[in-house]
């Protein structure tokens, strides 16, 4: 008798004990599930953030392509004006245009540094735009273009040192014709029977290198480069 009552009462605690185990697991699973939860959550909200930031940017380019479009169908009045300037400076890279208009096709990228030369002035929709001449090196294809005024500067002496395109070559120089500063040392130069020019890209120790068209890139001494003269 007192065997079978311990038996009943170890069943009875196995019964229990497997009650517990698997409300625990259940519990331990439930928890993961969750934290799983959270997780995916976390993640759909950060989609959710950048699929906004997305809209908000694609609604600001259409505001844009509308505008551009609205100008391009306003009636082009253009009042030709006296340039007083042949020459300009353009600090930052930029970009001419076919026509005096925002949103016009964009005809040619102007590097930085540049000096330009000026054919005409014009005021247009309450500005004043510039038709420039840029230095090109491989083709002169869509080299003329407008460009707002205010998005050039005047070329006075204290920009002397700033110009990259273009800068002159004198001529006799003597041209090293690598790409690596460090290889000039074992190059022999040779000398420039005539003039010529390029936009200054790097200066090291005295020398400019210059870049010229077909991808041709040259040191010279400081000395040898004469920047476009300014009033």
């Amino acid at each position: 008798m007192k065997y079978k009552y311990t038996l009943a009462i170890s069943i009875i605690l196995l019964l229990v004990f497997i009650t517990l185990a698997s409300e625990c697991s259940q519990g331990i699973n439930l928890k993961s599930e969750n934290q799983k939860l959270k997780v995916e959550n976390q993640k759909y909200q950060s989609e959710n953030t950048e699929l906004k930031k997305k809209v908000v940017s694609l609604e600001e380019s259409n505001s844009e392509l509308k505008y551009k479009v609205e100008n391009l169908n306003t009636p082009l009045s253009i009042d030709y004006i006296e340039v007083n300037e042949k020459i300009r400076f353009v600090e930052k890279e930029n970009f001419i245009l076919a026509l005096p208009q925002s949103g016009s096709s964009i005809m040619r990228n102007v590097l930085s540094n540049s000096v330009v030369t000026v054919y005409e002035k014009a005021y247009v929709n309450n500005e004043t735009w510039l038709f420039i001449q840029i230095p090109t090196y491989d083709s002169v294809t869509n080299n003329r273009g407008w460009i707002r005024e205010a998005e050039t500067t005047a070329y006075t002496k204290d920009k002397m040192s700033q110009v990259q395109s273009d800068v002159e070559i004198k001529a006799g120089s003597e041209v090293y014709e690598v790409f690596n500063f460090d290889d000039i040392k074992n190059t022999s130069p040779i000398k420039l029977v005539n003039k010529d020019s390029g936009r200054l890209v790097e200066k090291r120790e005295g020398f400019f290198r210059i870049s010229q068209a077909g991808g041709r890139d040259i040191w010279v001494k400081e000395n040898s480069v004469v920047y476009p003269e300014a009033k």
